[in-house]
């Protein structure tokens, strides 16, 4: 009997730890919901306006500008008369969008275009290609054959034309009095900033933008009554220069320009466009008096290409 009710008591203890281990588990569980990847984007657009002769170039043909600073009203060309140099931002499109279309080109012309560039929304590498050109004398006229024996005879219609030898071009970053590109609106209003003042500079810029070489402000101009052909220009040259001249002398500047729209807004230490700012960059033309007859008939023609890339991850872009 002894036996019987130890085994019994061993069962029952067996029992009691078979019951204990069937019991709920201990546990937890954490889930992160969501998890994206988004790719990034560089869009670029273009804007331009365009002077010729003191006249500029408006949705309702050329106008007078009113303004001495380009030259007096000549006559040429005709008041009203269509251009298509001017336009708002927009993405390029070959054969619309020509910032230089001049037919009827006369010794003594001059010109200018205000061309800005918008990157959206991220940091970017710039370049700007001059390419495809088109140099011919078209067709040899008396006076043409007269002044081009000395330097070679003019061939019809297809030889190398001399126009593009005299057409002096001049390019400034048109950043105004105060470094770097504000952004102000069309009433003059800085966006995104309540403070008119930085390091004592006034940071609304009535001369931002405004088509003019404004010799105090602006330095240097990278161009400079030069002759242009086939080129590469990287804008980080231009851009990282202007830091350098303008920008290293502030406090509380920082040097990847992104500076609030404030002083030295989109001048970065590298050259790199600044997400999100407007640069104005300021391109003159001048057929000078001197060309005489040599250039007759002669068409000089060539495409200008803008080019971004992604800043970021990009050490040798291009």
């Amino acid at each position: 009997m002894k036996k019987i009710l130890l085994s019994v008591g061993i069962l029952a203890v067996v029992g009691a730890i078979v019951v204990g281990a069937t019991g709920a588990f201990y546990g937890d569980t954490e889930t992160s919901t969501g998890n994206t990847f988004t790719a990034g984007s560089i869009e670029l657009k273009v804007d331009s306006e365009s002077y010729y002769n003191g006249m500029v170039c408006t949705e309702d043909g050329w106008q007078p500008s009113n303004n001495e600073e380009f030259g007096e009203v000549v006559g040429f060309p005709i008041q009203g008369t269509n251009c298509d140099g001017t336009w708002e931002e927009t993405d390029l499109e070959g054969g619309v969008h020509t910032f230089f279309n001049f037919l009827d080109l006369k010794p003594g012309d001059h010109g200018e275009n205000t061309i800005s560039l918008h990157v959206y929304d991220n940091d970017a590498w710039g370049q700007f290609v001059i390419d495809g050109i088109i140099d011919r004398d078209n067709s040899c006229t008396d006076p043409e054959d007269a002044e081009d024996a000395e330097n070679g005879n003019c061939s019809n219609p297809n030889g190398d034309g001399e126009i593009d030898d005299y057409l002096l071009f001049t390019g400034w970053l048109d950043q105004g009095r105060t470094p770097g590109f504000q952004n102000v609106d069309a009433d003059g209003n800085l966006i995104d900033r309540d403070d008119n003042s930085e390091n004592g500079i006034q940071l609304v810029d009535s001369l931002e933008g405004n088509n003019i070489y404004d010799s105090e402000y602006e330095g240097v101009p990278f161009w400079y009554e030069e002759n242009i052909g086939n080129l590469t220009h990287e804008l980080s040259d231009v851009l990282s220069a202007a830091y350098d001249y303008y920008c290293l002398d502030y406090e509380n500047v920082s040097a990847d320009g992104h500076n609030d729209y404030g002083l030295c807004q989109g001048l970065a230490f590298d050259g790199r466009m600044v997400g999100s700012t407007t640069y104005y960059f300021g391109l003159a033309w001048d057929f000078p008096l001197e060309s005489g007859n040599d250039a007759q008939t002669d068409e000089y023609t060539a495409d200008m290409t803008f080019k971004v890339e992604q800043f970021r991850n990009n050490p040798n872009p291009f």
